[in-house]
């Protein structure tokens, strides 16, 4: 999956590529393992930024939001999901 989600971000496919990436996270968030879901959502936060694509951020934002509730970094949660709306 990963590759593939970096090809299309190299062919500038954004939507593709952070759907791929989203789905990742949402895996490792599945497992509970709420770090590696956080770099995920981080990359999608960098290619939506790059792409500027504004709701690509926001889901991106929300997911570092969520990541950082679970493991109880509140005031971290709390920017993320502020800058998600």
């Amino acid at each position: 999956m990963l590759v593939k989600a970096e090809e299309m971000h190299r062919q500038g496919k954004v939507e593709a590529c952070l759907m791929t990436y989203t789905q990742v996270a949402k895996q490792f968030e599945d497992l509970g393992d709420y770090e590696t879901a956080s770099y995920f959502y981080g990359k999608c936060l960098e290619f939506s930024t790059d792409f500027k694509d504004l709701k690509g951020e926001a889901n991106a934002y929300k997911g570092l939001g969520t990541c950082e509730e679970k493991v109880l970094n509140i005031f971290a949660a709390r920017e993320y999901l502020q800058d998600a709306r």
